[in-house]
């Protein structure tokens, strides 16, 4: 897997990935800050109502309580398929009630924002974010 993220850090100043499912393709921020993988509720209605053999609501106790840039807030998870290049992903992810977190994003790229692959997931697939040549990749798979 190899990809350009020179638009997003052009626009930005952070990576973002093309992630495909179900044909559509969906813009994902690289966020090593984050432990866990993050869906937008939009991101996660749409593919639930659309797509609902890709995603499964994953049930806990009590919702999760996450923090982010807007403070603390709860949040459900579910797992989500998709994926990258020619390799495909079914990974768990926490989602986001809140697009507000991710709408200058979403109006700098032109596209808007699915959620955020986390650092467990880049650190489980050796995914490598090279700032020098404006390039993601692993050799791992």
């Amino acid at each position: 897997m190899k990809q350009s993220i020179a638009h997003g850090i052009e626009k930005t100043g952070l990576p973002f990935i093309k992630l495909n499912c179900q044909g559509k393709q969906v813009l994902f921020l690289l966020d090593t800050g984050s432990t866990e993988n993050h869906l937008m509720a939009y991101t996660y209605l749409y593919f639930k109502e659309h797509f609902p053999d890709v995603i499964a609501d994953l049930t806990t106790e009590k919702p999760v309580v996450t923090a982010g840039v807007n403070g603390e807030f709860e949040s459900r998870a579910c797992s989500f398929g998709f994926n990258i290049d020619n390799h495909s992903y079914k990974e768990p992810f926490l989602i986001i009630p809140h697009p507000e977190v991710f709408a200058i994003f979403s109006e700098q790229l032109s596209v808007l924002v699915g959620g955020i692959l986390g650092s467990r997931f880049l650190r489980k697939y050796g995914i490598i974010i090279d700032y020098q040549k404006n390039i993601v990749y692993t050799n791992r798979i």
